[in-house]
């Protein structure tokens, strides 16, 4: 019976930690690419909003993230079985030294300005 209770909290501790074993955070600046490597027999890649960010096949291995709008999206990689190789959610942020403030009225507002001003808001 021991040997039953220590087996089940085994598979609940492994069950706690399974979901969040392939879990990340990649932040990538407007129009910057990140290298991302993955584990192999990538088959099926799927981002959720291609239009916050870009994804770029290399091999089964190696991905680039490119920064396309600023938002948070996610990025799923299965295998050929359909099993999840990573999962992850993609930032696309600003560089903060080509950050404008203005202030008008007593309210501020950011904009990021390369090329083009975008605000932040």
């Amino acid at each position: 019976m021991r040997c039953l209770s220590k087996f089940a909290a085994l598979i609940g501790c492994l069950a706690l930690f399974a979901g969040s074993a392939y879990a990340h955070k990649i932040t990538v600046g407007l129009n910057k690419s990140e290298a991302l490597k993955i584990g192999p027999g990538a088959a099926s890649i799927s981002i959720g909003n291609p239009d916050i960010a870009d994804v770029s096949v290399q091999s089964d291995r190696l991905l680039f993230i490119t920064g396309l709008t600023y938002g948070t999206t996610n990025l799923l990689v299965l295998d050929a079985q359909g099993r999840s190789i990573f999962k992850g959610d993609i930032v696309v942020n600003a560089d903060r030294k080509a950050i404008v403030t203005i202030n008008r009225a007593g309210a501020d507002s950011d904009y990021h300005c390369t090329p083009n001003c975008q605000t932040l808001d």
